[in-house]
């Protein structure tokens, strides 16, 4: 999460320097996809525990795109995304508790003018942590993780505002707790996600 401001500036940079090239999907383009799921709400079921939810700030997610049709393309992706209290990725001195999820994303997207629609699945290790931070020597740091391992979905839409930059909002639910083949929990994570596609290859 530390480095929430330096992809950020990376992507204010490759999205300047994309502005020049063809915005439109064609078929066998390769993209890079970069984007800040930046406001996120999850919802997660700590095995042992009871159900929490908390809205916070922060994420970050790194893909690939390949156009097989021009409206269709697939993309597979991974992204870290958190419920921080603050917009900036700043840590706090005391106590704190934090939900945070890492997952892997196979989806399947449509192209409708603008818009970008897409459906898939997504393997996802969803964390509870609380602790006690602290920046003094004398008074030891500590902390205590629940992470559950999970199958689920993940659905999607984005709106291009500009030749690379995407609005999107992502659902992403969890049902199938890895950690216990004999639980079915639900979990989910919904994200506002500021995305960037740039093009790899030549048009074809």
């Amino acid at each position: 999460m530390k480095i929430t401001l330096a992809t950020f500036f990376l992507l204010i940079c490759l999205s300047a320097s994309s502005q020049n090239l063809p915005t439109d999907f064609v078929k066998d383009q390769i993209r890079l996809k970069l984007s800040l799921p930046y406001l996120n709400h999850l919802s997660l079921k700590p095995r042992g525990g009871s159900r929490i939810s908390k809205a916070g700030f922060i994420g970050e997610s790194i893909g690939l795109e390949y156009s097989y049709h021009n409206d269709l393309f697939l993309e597979i992706s991974f992204s870290l995304v958190g419920s921080f209290d603050h917009p900036l990725p700043l840590e706090k001195e005391g106590a704190y508790e934090n939900l945070y999820s890492t997952y892997f994303s196979l989806i399947h997207n449509h192209e409708i003018k603008r818009f970008t629609i897409g459906y898939g699945l997504n393997y996802a290790r969803n964390t509870h942590a609380i602790g006690f931070r602290s920046f003094d020597n004398m008074t030891p740091s500590t902390g205590f993780k629940n992470t559950n391992s999970t199958l689920g979905l993940n659905l999607n839409t984005y709106v291009k505002f500009w030749k690379s930059f995407n609005l999107g909002l992502i659902f992403r639910p969890t049902f199938f707790h890895l950690n216990n083949v004999k639980s079915s929990t639900f979990e989910s994570l919904i994200s506002i996600d500021f995305a960037w596609r740039i093009r790899l290859n030549k048009r074809s």
